[in-house]
């Protein structure tokens, strides 16, 4: 695992709360729509109720990494899923996460 200035961690939890927000904020405006959809009846409750649950699954209990991982991994997985832009990355923390990136887009 790599080690990471405690510096460097602290701006790791600060962007792993931007990407939750961020992620949640797509996530949520998602279901949103699908809540439209079965109000208009294009969707019934049961189709509905599925999609709540799989994002419940999606967003609550499936945090993804194991307390064990790289501590950066979060970070390397939101760039490219989309939810962090490289701009929002501090220069050096950017260059430590690059081979996390690179396995992340494979």
């Amino acid at each position: 695992m790599e080690k990471y200035s405690e510096e460097l961690l602290g701006k790791i939890e600060e962007l792993k709360i931007a990407a939750q927000e961020n992620r949640q904020e797509k996530s949520l405006s998602k279901l949103s729509k699908s809540f439209t959809s079965w109000k208009k009846k294009t969707i019934d409750s049961n189709t509905l109720a599925a999609l709540i649950r799989e994002w419940y699954f999606v967003n609550v209990e499936n945090t993804g990494f194991t307390p064990g991982s790289d501590p950066g991994l979060p970070i390397a997985q939101a760039l490219t899923d989309g939810y962090l832009k490289e701009k929002d990355i501090p220069p050096e923390l950017l260059s430590r996460l690059e081979l996390l990136i690179e396995i992340m887009k494979v």
